[in-house]
């Protein structure tokens, strides 16, 4: 399938945006659905976090916020692997973040 982006580029460039604006309608439909869907579920889960401890609306947002859920012990998707040779590489080729320059915290300086 081809990506939104590119119908909209490709439509805008060759002067077809009234005849690919039904795409455009559908698609944001679907998009609001799945918000409207999400937005739901996230609401039912904070009032479950806030039931089970006993109101305590701090520690239910300390606790179980979603972030924390999402990032997880070594950020967004990432693994923290501590071993005897340290930290293990990332896909970034270095040992720290993407703007870390290869684990060192001043790039090399």
């Amino acid at each position: 399938m081809v990506r939104s982006d590119v119908v909209m580029e490709l439509a805008w460039r060759h002067g077809l945006t009234n005849e690919a604006m039904p795409y455009f309608i559908n698609l944001m439909r679907q998009y609001q659905g799945k918000v409207d869907a999400l937005t739901n579920e996230v609401s039912e889960l904070k009032a479950k976090v806030e039931r089970g401890t006993g109101g305590n609306g701090a520690a239910a947002s300390a606790a179980g916020s979603g972030a924390n859920q999402l990032m997880g012990p070594a950020g967004l998707g990432g693994r923290l692997l501590l071993g005897p040779g340290g930290p293990a590489p990332n896909a970034f080729g270095g040992q720290g973040g993407p703007g870390s320059m290869n684990g060192s915290q001043f790039g090399g300086f």
